[in-house]
């Protein structure tokens, strides 16, 4: 059982460094895109502060988006797709008993 934790720390670790990495590189695509028609305008310090901030933003967003995906993939509808028996076919049957009639 350890080496399977080992190997799910080392899968999310992977996931967010992905996740930070693909992030900062949006982020700094957006920030140059967001200073760059103003860049004789504005200051240099005003247009950094853009880029950075975009750049910043944009890894924490990656990194959030990782721990999204990270959820999704422990998710029980997972094991139950992959074959796994923790799915839960029990044979309970489960239906709501179908809708109700409408008025005509």
């Amino acid at each position: 059982m350890e080496h399977s934790n080992r190997r799910a720390a080392a899968v999310v670790e992977r996931y967010r460094s992905i996740g930070l990495f693909g992030g900062l590189l949006v982020g700094g695509v957006a920030g140059v895109m967001v200073a760059g028609p103003y860049l004789r305008e504005w200051s240099f310090l005003k247009s950094a502060v853009t880029v950075l901030g975009c750049f910043s933003l944009g890894g924490l967003l990656g990194y959030g988006a990782a721990a999204l995906v990270i959820g999704s993939e422990a998710s029980p509808g997972i094991a139950f797709l992959s074959g796994d028996s923790a799915g839960g076919s029990d044979g309970d049957g489960g239906g709501d008993g179908g809708g109700g009639g409408g008025d005509s």
